[in-house]
């Protein structure tokens, strides 16, 4: 009796020190490392340029116009109303890795947004050519990027702590754009296809970048941000994005469709910039 009483005891003992030698054990037995620990599938990407301009003037004529202070003026449309500065956008993509081996290959998805602000123009000039006055009424150009996005990294020397990742990246684009005044109205713009207030064109783009990795600056934030939160790599990105979209699939889709007939125009929203953030892999 006396010995099924030290077993009774000693069995939940010997079960929770089992327990705990198999905690940082693989289902083989192996002792996992840190390195194991961090192994990732999923990348949040978080990204802003602030040299972006679409060159949506791309092919338009010159508009002479008066600005506000009576002064006449010439230049492409949206170079009139919203000026020549670039403007902030801002980017958050998803990833979900593919392959791990001699770098990695990812998935997914991005989701943008961009905005303009000028002054509206109004057919009211009293030249003797066509001409607009600027009109004292905010006018607004606002962007959504939605991308589908396919991404190689070279992330093969991360577990020996080599601090950068060169990457690649190619991906289709849809950009919904629409145009208004400050009370909600359409904007008046010059004849063309940029009097569309609204629409969305598709194009495709690629770019390159590097990845330089956070984990070593602090060694005790990033074990607790892996344990704690399941976050196993932080990093700093920079790249150079080149995006042509002037409705390119869709133009090969509709040629298809009609047998080579002529697309409908639309505006070029086509971009090159570079843009800088910080991504998390899980």
């Amino acid at each position: 009796m006396r010995a099924l009483r030290a077993l009774a005891l000693v069995a939940p003992l010997a079960v929770a020190a089992v327990a705990v030698a198999q905690e940082g054990a693989d289902v083989d037995g192996t002792p996992l490392t840190l390195e194991d620990l961090r192994a990732h599938q999923w990348t949040v990407e978080l990204r802003f340029s602030t040299v972006f301009y679409p060159n949506v003037d791309s092919g338009a004529p010159d508009v002479t116009f008066v600005d506000l202070n009576g002064n006449t003026q010439s230049g492409p449309p949206f170079f009139d109303v919203y000026g020549p500065k670039h403007r902030l956008l801002s980017d958050l993509e998803v990833d979900r890795d593919l392959w791990q081996g001699f770098g990695s290959v990812s998935v997914g998805v991005a989701l943008g947004y961009s905005e303009f602000y000028g002054h509206g123009m109004a057919n009211s000039c009293q030249l003797p050519q066509l001409c607009f006055t600027q009109a004292p009424v905010d006018s607004s150009f606002h962007l959504v990027p939605v991308r589908l996005l396919a991404t190689y990294r070279f992330d093969y020397f991360v577990p020996k702590h080599f601090p950068l990742v060169p990457f690649v990246r190619v991906g289709l684009d849809w950009v919904i754009y629409w145009n208004a005044e400050s009370s909600g109205q359409i904007s008046f713009q010059p004849s063309g296809p940029s009097e569309n207030a609204i629409g969305m064109v598709t194009g495709v783009e690629g770019s390159a970048g590097v990845m330089l990795l956070l984990d070593d600056v602090d060694g005790d934030i990033s074990r607790d941000a892996l344990h704690d939160l399941g976050i196993s790599h932080t990093y700093l990105t920079a790249s150079y994005v080149d995006q042509i979209i002037q409705n390119g699939p869709s133009n090969v889709i509709h040629a298809i469709w009609t047998g080579g007939g002529t697309p409908p125009a639309t505006l070029d929203l086509s971009a090159a910039y570079f843009d800088f953030g910080v991504a998390v892999q899980f």
